[in-house]
């Protein structure tokens, strides 16, 4: 994959020293040039505007270096799978889920995933692996019977937004009675 194709995925717009040298050149000062390029990021509504420059003066505009101006942070998705839904009361399950970059469909590896569960569930935090899936395992369910709520969270960063999973139902079911066998005294 190219830079080019990279920038594209997610959402760059390029800026030509062309264009650079034709917006700066009625500028009078360094400082003139900083303020119009805050001002551009910040009329590109949920882009990027990508300005490759290492110094601002008048004499050289455009170099080498990278500006980057962030005006939206990607929409991002979260699965939440129970498995199994149902269980005994006192028995294991587990809970797992993917989550990903929704705005350039890529996976998000290294994020905490937190959880929400209707008490006395309790689920500790964990870390999504490098194709955005997590997992908790040997999870006991309460003892007593009946349905209740979990729901996974990610608490977003500098890039990606906040994102809840949908709340999903863990049924316990009360525990069967011992059977016998074998023959009954009269």
């Amino acid at each position: 994959m190219t830079y080019g194709m990279y920038f594209e995925k997610l959402g760059f717009i390029p800026v030509s020293k062309d264009f650079m040298r034709t917006m700066f050149s009625r500028i009078e000062s360094e400082e003139d040039i900083e303020a119009y390029s805050r001002d551009l990021g910040n009329i590109v509504v949920n882009e990027y505007a990508s300005l490759f420059y290492p110094k601002l003066n008048r004499e050289n505009l455009i170099q080498s270096s990278v500006h980057t101006y962030n005006t939206a942070k990607h929409t991002t998705s979260l699965t939440l799978v129970i498995s199994p839904t149902s269980v005994a009361a006192g028995g294991t399950y587990r809970v797992s889920g993917t989550l990903g970059d929704h705005s350039a469909a890529v996976p998000l590896a290294s994020k905490t995933i937190t959880f929400t569960s209707t008490s006395p569930i309790t689920i500790h935090s964990t870390t999504t692996t490098s194709t955005g899936q997590y997992s908790v395992s040997g999870l006991t369910s309460p003892t007593t019977a009946g349905t209740y709520g979990i729901q996974a969270h990610f608490a977003g960063d500098a890039l990606h937004s906040a994102v809840n999973s949908h709340s999903q139902p863990l049924k316990v079911l009360t525990t069967a009675a011992p059977t016998t066998t074998g023959l009954i005294p009269k």
